[in-house]
């Protein structure tokens, strides 16, 4: 009997998994070069939105439909829309870009129409996705990254067109007011356990992408992800003052804190054994508000405020290889209730409903400012 061929190497499984989120990227990339030049763009030809009018309309807001499985695109689309800073962009942005008049369309008919639900085929098609496209899930994370990607290159293009002369183009912002509310700068530490020389790297980051392994709990996870690694032996790192690899200790902290600060839960996995990708089931609390000061650079930097409170929680129920994602989100400018968004469903949020995100949101009676955590359990 001929032995079955060997299963391919673990670099070709990630290649043939992110295969799916480059050709997202790709297509999103590919609609906002087009912003260059006149930045006007024109949508494909296509129908008219499509409205559920046999329901009511949920006094918590307004669903969205499911092309097919683009639940998580909906569970992100509506985090983003009760977020009032970016709904307020959006609305005031005079882009002539496809992308961005499909996304204010879409927010005004959240916003302002009767319907129980709406439709997102519009916002889609000006992303260049065909229908296939929209029977492919992906992840959210990713989908959230190659968005604001997309709206940066929008809104520098458009500056950099309209500026007077070359030298003052490049004084000009690279990312767009709406990234701005997202990110941070992250200090990547070596720390020389011989001679005690501190080499830093500053990076920004848009997300903070916590290991939960080991954790029970969003705290525990953030404390594992400052706390400093030991590298020695045969993964020492060359120290430019001691002239030879030594003992290091490699720790990750917070510079500076976002306004809108986006925690993922890293429950997707890859097993380099078996060469097969799983998911983490496990209990991971999230506390209704949260003090980042401990994990900062500068714990004692009263300047920086580091009090947030969630408004929302993405979730993600199946196993590695699909799977279905809903939001819990807090409509924080207006009713300021939470309400369970399940594509063109839209209900309020039970307190019992919490478990089904294996969160169980610990109360607390602090009066955080009002920050935003978004919670992606993934």
């Amino acid at each position: 009997m001929e032995a079955p061929p060997p299963p391919p190497p673990p670099t070709r499984v990630r290649q043939q998994r992110a295969a799916g989120a480059e050709d997202m990227k790709a297509q999103l990339a590919r609609k906002a070069s087009a912003a260059t030049g006149s930045g006007e763009q024109t949508a494909p030809p296509q129908r008219a939105a499509r409205f559920d009018l046999a329901r009511e309309r949920s006094p918590c807001g307004c669903g969205l439909e499911n092309q097919g499985a683009t639940c998580y695109m909906n569970s992100l689309l509506q985090t983003l829309f009760y977020i009032p800073e970016f709904r307020r962009f959006v609305y005031q942005w005079g882009s002539k870009h496809v992308i961005t008049k499909e996304l204010q369309k879409l927010f005004a008919r959240m916003q302002a129409g009767k319907w129980a639900s709406t439709e997102t085929r519009a916002l889609t098609l000006s992303f260049g996705w065909t229908e296939a496209d929209a029977f492919q899930q992906q992840d959210v994370q990713e989908l959230l990254r190659v968005l604001f990607e997309a709206l940066d290159f929008i809104y520098t293009s458009a500056v950099i067109e309209a500026a007077d002369s070359p030298g003052a183009a490049a004084a000009l912002p690279t990312t767009s007011p709406i990234t701005a509310l997202f990110s941070g700068i992250l200090v990547d530490a070596k720390h020389c356990l011989v001679c005690n020389r501190v080499k830093t790297r500053i990076d920004p980051y848009s997300d903070i992408s916590l290991v939960i392994d080991a954790a029970s709990s969003v705290e525990e996870a953030l404390a594992q992800f400052v706390a400093p690694e030991t590298l020695q032996n045969e993964n020492s790192v060359f120290c430019e003052a001691c002239n030879r690899n030594t003992p290091t200790a490699k720790y990750f902290r917070l510079k500076t804190l976002p306004q809108i600060l986006t925690i993922q839960l890293k429950r997707f996995q890859y097993d380099t054994v078996t060469w097969r990708r799983f998911k983490i089931n496990k209990n991971v609390s999230y506390p209704l508000q949260l003090d980042m000061a401990p994990f900062l650079d500068d714990p004692s930097d009263m300047s920086v405020e580091t009090r947030y409170e969630l408004f929302s929680v993405l979730l993600h129920s199946g196993g590695a290889f699909g799977g279905h994602y809903q939001a819990f989100v807090k409509d924080v400018a207006a009713r300021n209730q939470w309400a369970r968004f399940n594509d063109s469903q839209v209900t309020p949020l039970v307190e019992a409903e919490w478990e089904s995100g294996f969160g169980g949101a610990q109360k607390t009676t602090d009066n955080a400012r009002p920050l935003a955590v978004t919670l992606i359990v993934c």
